[in-house]
């Protein structure tokens, strides 16, 4: 990981933000921002250099190089790419309202509404969640870190898995080439490569906290 996970709190609000447990009030919704609210690195938008506090558009694809990392917002989410990532924005339209993750390290977390998340090898439903994804070569790793989310395998259609949890208790691996795990498409994983402090961060830009707070998001 080439950024402290500490410095990246101070970049989105300052730290004195986070002097009592790192909870935000609700009014601090309306002091949301959209767009990207921090650059480290080689970041891009469709393929020309970001620029910090460009607001992103539907359908923009967002990459980062090899120590690149950026976090944003658009509408009620808000992200933590981490290097070598590239995804593709959901378009306009309800319709198509899909999140591609093409590859890299994604951390999101999402207001009300559907939303797909698309990888390689497999899609997540969710709605007002929090998310960790990894899409590797070998497999997609998916931590829903609260919330609820659909799991489908688009590999087999027929492996898929609806979870609830409450605070990263279920993380899985779809992996890419089931025959070399005994045909097995997903399968339970451990929670590793993002804490808390993190979501709590990410919350805090779009005026929210965790689900795993003391005060749940009232959806």
């Amino acid at each position: 990981m080439i950024i402290n996970r500490r410095r990246i709190l101070s970049w989105a609000l300052g730290a004195s933000y986070f002097g009592l447990a790192g909870l935000l009030p609700r009014p601090l919704a309306a002091m949301v921002k959209p767009g990207i609210r921090n650059i480290r690195g080689d970041v891009r938008v469709n393929g020309r250099a970001a620029s910090r506090d460009e607001v992103l558009q539907p359908g923009d694809t967002l990459s980062t190089g090899a120590i690149g990392e950026a976090v944003f917002v658009v509408d009620a989410n808000a992200y933590l790419l981490r290097p070598g990532g590239e995804i593709v924005l959901p378009e306009k339209s309800p319709a198509e309202n899909i999140l591609t993750v093409v590859s890299g390290k994604l951390l999101s977390v999402f207001g009300p509404g559907d939303m797909i998340i698309d990888t390689p090898v497999a899609t997540i439903g969710i709605r007002g969640t929090g998310a960790y994804i990894e899409v590797l070569e070998e497999r997609t790793y998916v931590c829903l870190c609260y919330g609820w989310a659909e799991l489908t395998s688009k590999l087999n259609p027929d492996v898929n898995e609806r979870l609830y949890t409450r605070h990263h208790n279920s993380p899985r691996n779809f992996n890419a080439d089931p025959a070399a795990h005994g045909g097995v498409y997903l399968e339970p994983a451990k929670m590793v490569n993002h804490i808390d402090e993190e979501l709590i961060m990410l919350e805090a830009l779009v005026g929210r906290i965790p689900l795993f707070g003391p005060e749940p998001i009232k959806m």
